[in-house]
């Protein structure tokens, strides 16, 4: 005899279902990493262990009676589900503040992994710099994650660079000081670090969502060389225009008189 059990979203027994020959099927929209749940009308567990990058899954659970002896099997199936409930600008405004560092994919937040200490170094060596340029030149400011760009409203798509300077004709464009919500106007030069968990097709894919918004210049760091790659975007596209070695100093293409020493990048 076969009995199909059918689970609760929080993984619960519900109940067996002794009429139909197929079994129910459960949607979880964030089933956790890992559940268990007993029954104890039939002392039966039954498990269910999820993979890491599995965000969303339909569990089949089956239970077989054998006869004469009536032991039990059970049987899993795992398969995709259906995609989670995106994010909207408004709804995202309702949230609490979230000081986690993510970007927002078409109304999917994606978390970024934890900064590690060689990543914050580099971080703050830039934004001191080209605060100190604000500073002394009163031409804009610098800004530093978590700080929201918006790419586009609907769907809900935004960016946050490592660091970015925006001048004072587009902040003035922007929410005020003391406003969450995302930049409209987007800065006209951003700082990638690039983390061992970065892959090129996720960095290209910003440097597009860049171009998008009329972001001018990208400085593309790579800790693990002790490079700086200075890129030129535009609508079109983004263009490589050159890399800056240890001994050299980078120079910007939409400030020209903002110039870094590489050595100052990479200063622990």
């Amino acid at each position: 005899m076969r009995a199909n059990l059918l689970f609760d979203k929080d993984f619960a027994l519900l109940a067996p279902n002794k009429k139909e020959r197929e079994a129910p099927v459960f949607e979880s929209e964030s089933p956790p990493p890992f559940a268990s749940v007993r029954s104890q009308k039939d002392g039966f567990i039954a498990r269910h262990e999820q993979a890491a990058e599995t965000r969303n899954c339909v569990i089949l659970f089956l239970v077989e009676e054998n006869e004469p002896n009536r032991s039990k099997t059970m049987s899993t199936a795992i398969a995709p589900a259906a995609p989670p409930k995106l994010l909207t600008y408004e709804a995202y405004m309702a949230e609490e503040t979230d000081y986690r560092r993510y970007d927002i994919l078409d109304g999917e937040k994606i978390l970024m992994p934890g900064a590690t200490d060689n990543h914050q170094d580099i971080a703050f060596n830039i934004g001191t710099i080209f605060r100190e340029f604000g500073v002394r030149t009163q031409k804009g400011k610098m800004k530093m994650a978590p700080r929201d760009v918006q790419i586009s409203r609907v769907p809900l798509r935004t960016r946050q660079p490592d660091v970015f300077f925006i001048s004072n004709e587009r902040r003035a464009l922007n929410p005020a000081p003391n406003d969450p919500a995302p930049m409209t106007a987007a800065p006209e030069l951003v700082v990638e670090i690039i983390s061992n968990s970065e892959t090129a097709r996720r960095f290209n894919d910003k440097v597009r969502d860049y171009c998008k918004v009329e972001v001018k210049e990208c400085w593309k760091i790579l800790p693990d060389t002790q490079t700086v790659e200075v890129l030129r975007l535009s609508r079109s596209g983004a263009e490589s225009v050159r890399v800056y070695g240890m001994s050299e100093t980078v120079q910007s293409l939409t400030f020209p008189d903002l110039t870094v020493a590489v050595e100052a990048i990479f200063a622990v």
